[in-house]
């Protein structure tokens, strides 16, 4: 459970600049529908309803429960009743907060991240090894868009999908579309 200091940051977020939220590209995205079946109930908590995480898992057939905290459901109090996997890019400023809930829930998860300094932090280091740890690594830099779709500069950072109880080894290497590098 969080504490009553980050909870009272979070109720702040959604009146803050949307600097630390960015929307993935379809092709950062289609990486996780190898292993994620269709018949997974997945939840993107910081999702729209337009999110490319949430339209690309409808495409492949799975039920999707998206939700955002500028709908008044925040990832650190709202849980869907059922769903089988979390997966979405969550702010990257509150990464550990989120992994730490996502071990909490006990669930599988896939949650798109920035990988420099995952691991150096002796706290996370010691989180990581002590509950595990997967990573996806997406074949070079995601380019993520603004709000309103268009491209950001290419990132100074590998992104990687930080995951639990989802991939058959330890590290998965995913290939992205020549047209996304």
């Amino acid at each position: 459970m969080p504490t009553p200091n980050h909870l009272s940051h979070l109720k702040h977020l959604k009146d803050k600049p949307k600097t630390d939220e960015y929307i993935t590209p379809d092709y950062a995205v289609k990486p996780i529908l190898a292993y994620i079946k269709p018949s997974m109930r997945v939840w993107c908590p910081f999702d729209h309803e337009d999110s490319p995480f949430v339209r690309l898992l409808r495409e492949n057939g799975n039920e999707v429960i998206h939700s955002h905290i500028e709908d008044g459901k925040d990832f650190f109090v709202y849980e869907p009743d059922s769903y089988d996997i979390i997966t979405s890019n969550p702010p990257f400023s509150k990464r550990m907060w989120v992994i730490n809930r996502c071990y909490t829930l006990n669930k599988p998860f896939m949650l798109l991240m920035n990988m420099t300094g995952l691991f150096d932090n002796r706290k996370r280091f010691e989180t990581f090894k002590e509950k595990g740890v997967q990573l996806l690594v997406p074949q070079g830099r995601v380019t993520y868009l603004s709000r309103s779709g268009e491209k950001t500069q290419s990132p100074m950072f590998q992104s990687v999908y930080v995951c639990r109880d989802i991939l058959p080894h330890d590290i998965e290497f995913a290939t992205m579309p020549k047209e996304s590098r």
